[in-house]
């Protein structure tokens, strides 16, 4: 979905009820279906459990009168529901709200129905049992109200669904988990066009009718199912060709009125899909379509193979999102609406890559320091996932929020692709949406991703998604150094301190440059995992700055420098010698009475690589060797700990 800034514009005429004849096939399950009506109104009370999974949606939808004056929401429908039982039950559950749908009867195997205002639950004739296939005929139509999810006027109809509206036009299962194949036989006027999801598998005209049947391929989440047609739009169509598959062609085409210029649109969006495939693997559906619509209320909705747009957005930026999000969405899609992030944050990076793809990475970097610059200015404080809206769907202004979902979301993706490097993010991106056992046309949680992508990028990252996801806000650092000059070298001492209340600490891996007297710097990378962690470096040379997070790697953040008061003793006097080095190092240290001491290595990961305790040593200068020859190249902390205190130290292994 694009950005939400745009809402609906004007009010929907007072309109007649009208009601046409339904068409033929309908006519023709009417006849050899038997029916039972319920009049009856009853409050059903908590939900039952979802305890069946649905396979197919097969709608017939006459849409005739809604493209014509008054332009009704009006219309008669026929839904034939299958799905597979998954746990004994003899009822059936389905969203349906009836301010806006009304069931008129639901034929065999019901017995009965009631309807209250969100659901509709169906009496069965018997008990089903696990892996039953149920074939349930539905006849219902849509009130003639004002509805965002199904929007009918001046010769245009579209469904926007997005996050759960769908049950405003079909009765259905209105979470994203349970995806499901569609199957639309849409009819209008004979100068209609209508596109919907999946292959348009026929088109018949008949006494000035036209009807399309549209199937879709692959199954989907309830909120990417949609509809959107006019009078007289004009249809272009080209192919693509897959990366990997040449001689295959995808269908592209493109709905519009007679009176927008696309601009370069039909030769930009194959270079789109190039750019994406390469990224993600190749396009996932059988088709693609662009569809722009008068009053569309969001910028864009990237429906499953056939995307949304409001009239005369042909843009690139929002094309390169509703693009990104047939991968990042609709090919894996939320599992609850507490994982918004792997639709909307991934989409927003994508529009921000597909601009760099175009311009160079500063493009990219300029416009991340204009998202965080954005969210310090307007940060409403909650964070981008809570687990609450898994049960909860939260208010369309929290879940869609601008500066949350759409800024500072991808802000974060980059942090992520910061801290993993590009080469490991990009792979294990491909890694993901490539991954046809796990995620390709299912669903996915932030935790699930989480996983999967510290398992298959090497990197253990859990803290990353807890903290930038599910916490609030960002680190506010004041930090304190200070550098204890020697001949021809000098120690530093570098304490790390964030002092934001909620939450009180992001764990990262932060940068320090360090800049020397003779001109020279040194970039070192360590790993701030507790506040006011004190590190100290010792250098064979004379340093004279230190610079925190110098490529701004942790774009969200606050920072500033502390003065000291006291200059505080240098703990044990250590010095570490070579370092960098190219095998072991020396540790040398003062004590001023007898203690334990005890030495760990730990890698940036935190994982302990190195753990002994030489007992007791006496008052005096001592030098310990310590060594690592075994170890990969990298940079290591050094833990040495004592009866009296505990002192982080950076080495660095060539």
């Amino acid at each position: 979905m694009g950005s939400r800034n745009n809402y609906l514009k004007a009010e929907i005429l007072v309109l007649n009820k009208k009601r046409k004849i339904i068409m033929k096939k309908i006519l023709l399950l009417l006849l050899f279906t038997p029916l039972f009506f319920s009049t009856t109104e009853a409050q059903i009370g908590a939900v039952t459990p979802h305890r069946f999974d649905v396979l197919n949606y097969e709608l017939h939808l006459d849409l005739y009168d809604n493209f014509l004056p008054p332009y009704p929401s009006l219309y008669y429908a026929t839904e034939i529901i299958t799905l597979e039982v998954d746990s004994t039950l003899s009822a059936l559950v389905f969203d349906a709200k009836k301010s806006k749908l009304i069931v008129d009867s639901v034929a065999f195997p019901a017995i009965s129905f009631v309807q209250d205002a969100d659901y509709v639950t169906i009496t069965l004739n018997t008990t089903y049992n696990p892996d039953d296939t149920l074939v349930i005929p539905i006849y219902y139509h849509h009130k003639d109200v004002v509805d965002p999810s199904f929007y009918a006027y001046n010769s245009y109809i579209y469904t926007d669904c997005e996050p759960e509206g769908a049950h405003n036009w079909f009765v259905c299962y209105d979470k994203p988990t349970d995806k499901a194949t569609v199957e639309i036989y849409v009819s209008g006027p004979e100068n209609a066009e209508i596109a919907a999801n999946g292959s348009l598998l026929d088109t018949t005209v008949s006494d000035g009718i036209k009807t399309f049947h549209w199937k879709s391929r692959d199954p989907m989440s309830t909120y990417l199912v949609a509809l959107v047609g006019k009078t007289n739009y004009i249809a272009d169509i080209n192919y693509w060709h897959p990366l990997t598959h040449p001689e295959d062609s995808i269908p592209l085409t493109y709905y519009y009125a007679n009176s927008e210029d696309i601009g370069t649109t039909e030769t930009t969006m194959p270079l789109m899909l190039d750019y994406f495939s390469e990224l993600y693997g190749d396009y996932p559906f059988e088709k693609y379509a662009n569809a722009s619509s008068i009053e569309f209320y969001s910028e864009g909705m990237e429906n499953q193979s056939v995307t949304i747009i409001c009239k005369n957005c042909w843009s690139e930026w929002l094309l390169s999102h509703e693009l990104a999000h047939q991968w990042f969405g609709d090919l894996i899609s939320p599992k609850s609406w507490a994982d918004i992030f792997m639709n909307e944050g991934f989409a927003s990076y994508n529009e921000l890559l597909w601009g760099t793809h175009l311009t160079g990475i500063d493009a990219l970097e300029d416009s991340i320091t204009e998202y965080a610059n954005y969210y310090f200015d307007e940060n409403p404080g909650f964070p981008i996932s809570m687990e609450s809206w898994a049960t909860h769907t939260p208010p369309f202004d929290t879940l869609f929020n601008d500066v949350i979902t759409y800024v500072k979301a991808p802000c974060v993706i980059h942090m992520l692709r910061n801290v993993v490097g590009d080469s490991t993010f990009f792979a294990t991106l491909k890694a993901y949406t490539t991954d046809t056992f796990n995620f390709m046309y299912k669903n996915v949680s932030i935790d699930d991703f989480a996983a999967y992508f510290s398992e298959n990028s090497g990197i253990t990252l859990d803290y990353f998604f807890d903290e930038w996801l599910k916490q609030p806000n960002h680190p506010v650092y004041a930090n304190t150094y200070y550098v204890y000059p020697e001949v021809d070298a000098s120690t530093v001492n570098y304490t790390i301190n964030q002092t934001q209340l909620d939450p009180p600490f992001f764990t990262m891996p932060v940068e320090l440059l360090f800049n020397f007297s003779d001109g020279s710097d040194t970039l070192i990378t360590i790993f701030n995992n507790v506040n006011n962690q004190n590190f100290n470096f010792h250098f064979s040379k004379i340093a004279t700055a230190v610079t925190f997070d110098p490529e701004n790697k942790i774009v969200l953040k606050e920072f500033s420098y502390t003065s000291p008061i006291n200059t505080p003793d240098i703990p044990l006097n250590v010095s570490i010698f070579p370092n960098p080095s190219d095998n072991n190092f020396n540790i040398s240290f003062t004590l001023d009475k007898p203690e334990t001491v005890t030495f760990k290595l730990l890698n940036m990961q935190g994982e302990m690589l190195y753990n002994k305790s030489h007992g007791i040593i006496n008052t005096g200068h001592h030098t310990i060797g310590m060594q690592t020859e075994r170890l990969p190249a990298g940079t290591y902390l050094l833990l040495i700990t004592t009866e009296s205190s505990a002192n982080n130290y950076i080495i660095v292994k060539n």
